[in-house]
C-alpha cells in the first residue's frame, strides 16, 4: 500500500485565529523574499494532478532537470561520482496555494514566477539523495511508478530527467500485498534508456539502451548498467510510495536490499533550494537550456505509453488509456 504521508512545509488550514496572509506570512509560514522573481515563463506549465499525476509533464521535467543538473555540476571532472538520471514522485508536486486551499492553480501561467510561488508547487521539505541501482533494479522503480497508469492519478507517478522509458499499457502492472510487498513483478516497462551522460570512471558515456539486452550496438556497457546512479527524493528512499529498490534501510519484504546512498557537498538542502537556483540559471545564463516542454509527438517523450490496437498496430498516448 502506497505510503501517502508527507513532511508539511506550509499546507496548513485556514482556522480562525491563523494569522492574516501577507506575503511575508503565508497562513503563519513565513516565505523569505516572496515577491522575488525566479524567471519569466514563456508557455503554461500544467499542476493538474490529472496530467501530472499520470503523464509526463513539463514541470516535472523541469524539476527533474534540475535536480540532475545539480549534481552534474557538482560532480563535474570527477573520476567517482557521477549522476545519470533523476526521479521525482508526481506527488512532490502540488497545486494548493498556501492562504487559498480551496482554490488549486492548474497552471503557472506565463509570466513572472515569484518565489513564494514554487514554495507552494514544492511544499514538503524533502533532501535530495542518489542512490546507486542496477539496470534492472531501475526498472523496477518505473514499473512501479507505472502501475497505475490507465486507472486514476497516481503520487507514484514518476517525473524524470536523463532517461527514456517506454511503457507497455498491455504489459502486467505490478501488484503489492497491504504491507507494501511485491506480489507480481511488473511486465509495462518495454524499452528504458540512458541519455548522454558521464559514466562511473568520469569520461564521457554516449545514450545507450538499460533494457531489454540489444546486440545493435546501442546496449550500456556492463559497468553502466551495475552502476546507474539516480538523483531522487529522501522521502523516497525513506518508504514513501513504497518504491521498494530505493529504500535505505531496505524494506522488511522478503529479499529486499539497501542501495548505497551518495552525496554531494552543498546539496543537503531541500528540493526547493535546488529548484529555484535552477530556474535562476535558465533565467540568466545565455548558455542554459530552456524551461522543457513536452514533445508533442508521444513517442517522442521521456515516458512514451505505447498501445497496442486490436488490428495488430501500435500507437503512442499521453497515457495508457482510461486517464
Amino acid at each position: 500500500m502506497a505510503t501517502t504521508k508527507y513532511k508539511i512545509f506550509a499546507l496548513i488550514s485556514l482556522a480562525a485565529a491563523a494569522p492574516a496572509c501577507t506575503e511575508l506570512n503565508r497562513c503563519g509560514q513565513p516565505v523569505a523574499n516572496p515577491d522575488d522573481v525566479l524567471i519569466t515563463l514563456k508557455a503554461p506549465l500544467s499542476l493538474d494532478e490529472a496530467v501530472v499525476w499520470t503523464q509526463e509533464a513539463a514541470i516535472g521535467d523541469l524539476l527533474a532537470d534540475a535536480f540532475l543538473d545539480a549534481f552534474r555540476q557538482a560532480w563535474a571532472g570527477s573520476s567517482t561520482d557521477h549522476a545519470d538520471a533523476a526521479l521525482l514522485n508526481a506527488g512532490a508536486i502540488r497545486q494548493q496555494r498556501f492562504c487559498d486551499p480551496n482554490n488549486p492553480r492548474q497552471a503557472l501561467p506565463p509570466g513572472d514566477l515569484h518565489r513564494v510561488t514554487l514554495r507552494e508547487v514544492l511544499p514538503f521539505d524533502d533532501n535530495l539523495v542518489v542512490v546507486e541501482l542496477t539496470a534492472l533494479q531501475l526498472k523496477a522503480v518505473l514499473e512501479h511508478g507505472v502501475a497505475r497508469a490507465g486507472q486514476s492519478p497516481a503520487g507514484q507517478f514518476p517525473q524524470v530527467a536523463g532517461l527514456h522509458v517506454t511503457v507497455d499499457c498491455g504489459g502486467a502492472a505490478e501488484a503489492l500485498d497491504t504491507h507494501g510487498c511485491r506480489t507480481r513483478a511488473g511486465a509495462r516497462v518495454a524499452q528504458l534508456s540512458l541519455d548522454a551522460g558521464t559514466g562511473p570512471t568520469g569520461k564521457p558515456r554516449a545514450a545507450c539502451t538499460l533494457f531489454p539486452d540489444v546486440t545493435d550496438g546501442s546496449a550500456c556497457a556492463d559497468d553502466v548498467k551495475a552502476h546507474v546512479r539516480l538523483v531522487t527524493l529522501d522521502f523516497l528512499v525513506q518508504g514513501g510510495d513504497s518504491f521498494l529498490e530505493l529504500q535505505n534501510p531496505a524494506s522488511t519484504c522478503a529479499g529486499a536490499t539497501a542501495p548505497p546512498l551518495f552525496t554531494a557537498p552543498g546539496l543537503d538542502v531541500v528540493n526547493f533550494h535546488v529548484a529555484e537556483n535552477y530556474l535562476t540559471k535558465l533565467a540568466t545564463d545565455p548558455s542554459a537550456p530552456p524551461v522543457p516542454q513536452v514533445a508533442s509527438d508521444p513517442s517522442q517523450r521521456r515516458t512514451a505509453f505505447e498501445v497496442k490496437n486490436p488490428d495488430g498496430s501500435v500507437t503512442f498516448a499521453a497515457s495508457c488509456p482510461g486517464q
